[in-house]
Order: structure tokens, then C-alpha cells, then sequence
């Protein structure tokens, strides 16, 4: 299980691309990224947790520290999953590894990854509860002849102090300012590609050619170079504002998930043959789940992106930076050496504005999507 779950962030490799240095330098992932992996096996349930460091220096001395603490006590045993992990009672088996970066004469060693397991014999679930105790979230797992289901029931939903709300309310109002300047600025180039659509194929080209290889060169008017460096730039302060300043702990996009995503890290559910191999999910019921892609399913966690990336097909079609972030997202979940992007795909739809929401629209809208349902769960 461990081997099938462990991954490591490939962002470096975009650091050459201009949009994308704002996009990977948080990756749009939280600095510490945890997984909980519940795998159910006929025998009973094994539990993998994984924490992996994105990002560690050059967003801010308390941030840094931040990931430091949390570094600390896992290696000194202190972590509240590794405790509940090593405190199960009886496992069939149970063990951890820590992986560390690659050394350098100017800094003290340093956390890569680590991971810990454990295997239960127990078929009702009561490891499950063990685990989750410290926290807000109940889990149920229930078991008949023919089914098995997991529900998640979520706690109260807005976490952080009050200073940290009070941040992300403030910065959620920035935000969806530069979100209403950035739909102006995609709009008035869609509504000159509506009058002229054979201009669609050149500006497209410019426009994506940070996810193009070779990289085009088309030729552009005066006006065309206009609009598109009023967007270039209003992207850029759409996508700078998740940058950590010197002196905060979290990013906005973080801090987003501390407030309002209930579930302290990621959870992922695996079915397991007899070899501790993973099955394919088969769902009969699904809520709050979405597919991971090799046949287990994660909780649908809430974040300040996701819940653009939600938002803005409504908005306008298509949308570049959201096009931008997912290309650049996917590429380094798969660690591929290219971004993934068919250009004539999306040539095949034509630019369209559904409409243009003020900023406080869409800071309602947002908030409306950060807000998760009370429970996931899946049954196959």
C-alpha cells in the first residue's frame, strides 16, 4: 500500500514559465500536504498516512517555522496521527519511514516524506475511530454479506482563530476584485474574437503558449497585443495573491482550507484484494467523493481555487488561467515532462461571456462552494 500511494512534487520543473512560477511556487497545494489512505481489506483495514514538504523556503520566516514544528514532532513522535497510528490496539503489523531531502552544505538535514502504517483485524471500524478520535470527523464503517460503506461525518466547518477568519475575509475581498478586473479583461478579448473568429487560432496561440512546445510566434495587431498584455497582467495579480508574505504562516490558499475544510487532510479509500493490492471502487453510492484516478476515491476537500475552478464555466468559456492551472496541476500530480494541452480542442470552443459578476458576487459565490456537505460517503 505504501509503494502504490507515495508521490513526490515535481514543481521545480516549472519554474522556467512566467504564469507558471505564480501557479507552482505554492502548487496550489497546502506546504504540508497529508493523506490518510483507509484501505479495506476482507480481513479488516489498513491505514497508511503520508506527509509530503512542498515548497519549503522562500515564502516567509513564519512559515517556514511552521513547517519546521511540524517536522519536529514527527520525528520526535508527537504527530497526532502517528500517535493514534502507533497506539492502535493489537495491529497485525504496523511500522514508519522517513525519507530526507538530499543534503546541502548550507543547510541541516531536512524532511522529505514520511510514512506510517498500520493493519487491524478489525472489521467494524473501531481502528477507524481510533484514528480519526483526535478530530472533528466520525467515522462509520459498516459491513453486510454483500456491501461495505464509509461514512465521514463532518464537525463544525469553520476553523482557525478569529484573526485567521478575519485574514481570509479581508483577502477573499481582494481577491474577487482581481478576479472581477481579470473576467473584464478575458471579455473584452472574447467579445473581439466573437466579431472575428478566424483571429481565434493566433491569439489562442499567444495566449497558451506557455503550455505549447515549440512555443509559437504568431502574428498579432497592435490591438491584439494590447488586450492580451491587460490580461497577462491581470492573471498575474489574480494568481500573486496566493503568495505567502514574509511575516504570515499560511497562503490564502491555506488559510482557506483551515477555515472552512473540515477534514484535516486528505482521505482517500482503497479496497484491497488478498495480496494488499488495490481493487477498483465499484461505487453504488457516492457522496462527497470523487475518483483518484486508479480506482480508490478521495474526499472532495473544499479549497479557494477549487471552488473558482467550480464557478467558472458560468462566468465565461473558456476561462485561460483556470485552463492554465489545471494543465500545470495534472502535469505535476503525473509527473509528466510536458504539460498535457490540445490546443485544437479548445479551438473547437468558440469563446463565449456568460456574464460579468461584480466582486461581491463572486465572493458569494465562492463562499457558497467552500461550504462542504456534513457527510461523504461511499458504498460499493
Amino acid at each position: 500500500l505504501w509503494s502504490r500511494f507515495s508521490r513526490w512534487s515535481l514543481c521545480s520543473r516549472w519554474l522556467g514559465l512566467p504564469l507558471a512560477w505564480l501557479i507552482v511556487s505554492g502548487c496550489f497545494e497546502d506546504r504540508i500536504e497529508e493523506r490518510l489512505v483507509i484501505g479495506v481489506r476482507d480481513g479488516g483495514v489498513e491505514l497508511f498516512y503520508e506527509v509530503t514538504y512542498h515548497e519549503r523556503h522562500g515564502h516567509g520566516e513564519r512559515a517556514a517555522r511552521r513547517v519546521a514544528a511540524h517536522e519536529r514532532d514527527l520525528l520526535d513522535g508527537n504527530n497526532p496521527w502517528l500517535r493514534a497510528l502507533r497506539s492502535i490496539p493489537d495491529p497485525l503489523l504496523s511500522g514508519s519511514e522517513a525519507v530526507f531531502a538530499e543534503n546541502r552544505s548550507d543547510r541541516p538535514l531536512e524532511l522529505e516524506s514520511f510514512s506510517a502504517w498500520a493493519r487491524s483485524s478489525g472489521r467494524d471500524g473501531a481502528a477507524l475511530a481510533h484514528v480519526f478520535g483526535h478530530t472533528a470527523v466520525s467515522p462509520d464503517l459498516t459491513r453486510d454479506r454483500d456491501t461495505i460503506e464509509i461514512d465521514l461525518t463532518a464537525g463544525a466547518s469553520l476553523g482557525g482563530n478569529r484573526r485567521q477568519r478575519q485574514r481570509l475575509e479581508r483577502e477573499l475581498e481582494v481577491w474577487s476584485r482581481s478576479v472581477a478586473a481579470y473576467l473584464d479583461r478575458v471579455a473584452e478579448l472574447w467579445r473581439m474574437l466573437e466579431a472575428d473568429p478566424q483571429r481565434q487560432r493566433p491569439v489562442y496561440e499567444a495566449l497558451f503558449a506557455d503550455l505549447l512546445d515549440p512555443s509559437p510566434d504568431p502574428d498579432l495587431s497592435a490591438a491584439e497585443l494590447e488586450l492580451l498584455d491587460r490580461l497577462d497582467q491581470a492573471e498575474g495579480a489574480v494568481a500573486e495573491l496566493f503568495e505567502t508574505e514574509e511575516d504570515l504562516e499560511y497562503s490564502l490558499q491555506e488559510l482557506s482550507r483551515l477555515v472552512y475544510d473540515p477534514y484535516p487532510l486528505q482521505v482517500i479509500v482503497a479496497r484491497l484484494d488478498e495480496e494488499g493490492r488495490v481493487a477498483a471502487i465499484t461505487p453504488t453510492v457516492s457522496e462527497g467523493f470523487e475518483p483518484e484516478g486508479d480506482g480508490s476515491w478521495r474526499v472532495r476537500r473544499t479549497s479557494l481555487w477549487d471552488a473558482y475552478l467550480g464557478l467558472r464555466d458560468s462566468w465565461v468559456t473558456p476561462d485561460p488561467l483556470a485552463i492554465k492551472v489545471e494543465v500545470l496541476r495534472r502535469a505535476d500530480l503525473l509527473g509528466d515532462d510536458a504539460p498535457d494541452f490540445d490546443l485544437d480542442g479548445l479551438l473547437r470552443l468558440p469563446p463565449r461571456v456568460w456574464r460579468r459578476p461584480t466582486a461581491f458576487e463572486i465572493a458569494d459565490e465562492v463562499r457558497g462552494l467552500l461550504r462542504p456537505p456534513d457527510v461523504a460517503r461511499i458504498a460499493w
